[in-house]
């Protein structure tokens, strides 16, 4: 079967000045879409992933297309960067809105698909890229990650307010997500793809539709007007075979982009304000200056403290060293799906602490903290070693619902039912 995955970010590393990189794109749907693809690949799936080529900036001048881990990786163009009287990203984004609404159709894309000729296509996480796809009503499989409101996007704009003044500005110089210059970009944009989207899902049996998270499919069935909700699918995680070893010091673990949704300029408070606990942040921020801006000046003002030890990006194997030293994972987020890291965290037996509680994650796997108290939080968890039994319960749930070998063999099984 060859299986076309189309997706906004794929994980990828890459060589910079001797050490292992990411691309720009290094959130959870690329690890996510990137362990799905390998996975059905190595059951003997001829498997694809098209992506925008500006998530591999160190090889789309190279090459359209190439191999990464027996899955064959396609490069499709936006329009290039323009320039007039000095607004080159203002004039290319005002070209990509307009690109991208000429009835939901991407070009570029459309000439890599046929290319590929998949006999069924996987969007995860539905995007203006769904539209180019040229459905036959079933195969074409949809898997909501985390769909977008324009009340999510005022929530996050709030965030970005405020974590610019964390990082010392006064206002966010750009559009919290695209990063526009542009007034009301991200909103206009999100009320384009949301009409595009709903036409395309009209087109699409809800058979062909799923969640990662039942929270997901109910989220999705009221933003896209579906006549029910979508069926679950689980993310895949690597599971160990039993819980690591905890050390005898508390252990807190943060892991996210350095952006304003994640805020982290929260977590590292929370962290100066518990010394006798020891932190570890992983994570690097967006590839814009406003934020690598605003991660400098929080590294530099929270180094001094002993217990925190901000790490930035680190391989897949130091993380999963880090997590399985860790008691607890601090999550801090204004708001989230059902974070990849939840999972992660649960698989190595770390109990969750969080302001959000998708599935209930956080309340039955950890603390679910919707007043913003962390540091209470992490001090009870501690003293009464509630991560112990917490973190036992959401090992036992990963195991059984997220396995890699067992989610992978679902996704098989469903998506031969939709090949042509």
């Amino acid at each position: 079967m060859k299986i076309g995955f189309l997706c906004s970010e794929y994980f990828y590393y890459r060589t910079s000045e001797g050490k292992s990189v990411p691309t720009s794109c290094h959130g959870g749907f690329g690890v996510l879409t990137r362990k799905n693809a390998e996975g059905l690949s190595r059951l003997g799936h001829d498997v694809h992933v098209l992506i925008p080529a500006p998530s591999f900036e160190a090889t789309r001048n190279e090459r359209r297309q190439f191999p990464i881990d027996g899955v064959t990786v396609h490069l499709f163009e936006y329009p290039q960067e323009l320039e007039w009287r000095g607004y080159a990203h203002a004039v290319t984004s005002a070209l990509r809105s307009a690109w991208a609404s000429t009835r939901g159709r991407v070009p570029a894309l459309e000439e890599v698909m046929e290319e590929v000729d998949a006999d069924v296509y996987v969007s995860e996480n539905p995007s203006l890229y769904s539209c180019a796809v040229p459905t036959r009503r079933e195969n074409h499989v949809l898997v909501f990650q985390d769909p977008w409101s324009v009340t999510d996007l005022n929530v996050l704009r709030r965030a970005a307010v405020d974590y610019a003044r964390a990082g010392g500005a006064n206002a966010p110089s750009r559009a919290t997500i695209s990063g526009s210059p542009l007034p009301f970009y991200d909103s206009l944009t999100n009320l384009l793809g949301t009409a595009l989207l709903r036409r395309l899902m009209r087109r699409i049996p809800m058979k062909c539709m799923f969640g990662e998270a039942r929270c997901i499919s109910d989220r999705a069935q009221r933003l896209y007007r579906l006549p029910e909700m979508p069926d679950f699918l689980p993310n895949p995680i690597d599971v160990p075979e039993s819980i690591p070893v905890k050390e005898d010091r508390a252990v807190v673990s943060w892991i996210g982009r350095w952006d304003p949704q994640k805020r982290v300029d929260i977590a590292l408070e929370t962290a100066r304000s518990c010394p006798e606990v020891e932190f570890f942040f992983i994570g690097s921020p967006t590839d814009r200056s406003d934020l690598r801006a605003t991660a400098q000046t929080l590294e530099k003002r929270y180094a001094r403290y002993e217990n925190i030890h901000v790490m930035r990006f680190v391989t897949e194997e130091e993380k999963n060293r880090i997590l399985d030293r860790s008691w607890i994972l601090l999550n801090t987020s204004v708001r989230e799906g059902l974070p990849i890291t939840f999972l992660e965290a649960a698989a190595h037996g770390v109990s969750i602490i969080a302001p959000v509680d998708p599935d209930e994650y956080a309340s039955k796997f950890g603390t679910f903290v919707p007043n913003g108290d962390f540091v209470g939080a992490i001090r009870q968890s501690v003293r009464q070693e509630d991560f112990r039994t917490s973190g036992q319960k959401g090992y036992e749930h990963v195991r059984r619902v997220h396995e890699t070998n067992h989610v992978i063999q679902l996704h098989a099984e469903i998506l031969s039912q939709f090949s042509r």
